[in-house]
């Protein structure tokens, strides 16, 4: 896999509905129509993203045996085995940047505690670090982070 192979697949996995979509599919194989009632939008906006999907190997349509012709989509075998390892990886990343973020927010703390710093650099840099660590944990699924402690 080249850097533009990792471009396409990140403009891909970028889109909320098409994660959506994926990540119902990775429960259980569905038809458009409980796609779009599950997510909320059109059933033709489905459509276009299950076909981009399609394209590119992450879905297929299997079609039931009997009954009316309605296909049901599910997620390709490979795309789910590197769908979990990549969101595995993701919130190993996230996990480990959020505790050397921790981590450094108290060694500031520390620092002022201490005086080896100017009250400006370590709002300064505590401001920056809060704010990753909120981003970080917005990342994870938690809800916003600590206040900022300026005293």
């Amino acid at each position: 896999m080249g850097l533009s192979d990792l471009y396409i697949l990140a403009s891909i996995l970028g889109d909320k509905t098409r994660n959506q979509i994926l990540e119902y599919l990775l429960e259980s194989h569905r038809t458009i129509d409980e796609l779009a009632e599950k997510i909320g939008v059109s059933r033709t906006a489905i459509e276009k993203h299950i076909n981009i999907l399609l394209r590119y190997g992450l879905v297929e349509r299997r079609a039931p045996s009997i009954g009316r012709l309605k296909y049901y989509y599910y997620i390709n075998e490979s795309a789910e085995t590197f769908l979990e390892s990549f969101i595995l990886t993701a919130e190993n990343y996230v996990s480990y940047r959020l505790d050397e973020v921790i981590d450094t927010i108290n060694k500031l703390e520390q620092a002022k505690q201490l005086g080896l710093l100017t009250d400006d650099e370590i709002k300064l840099r505590l401001e920056q670090l809060y704010e990753m660590k909120t981003k970080l944990e917005m990342m994870m699924g938690k809800k916003g982070g600590e206040e900022l402690k300026t005293d």
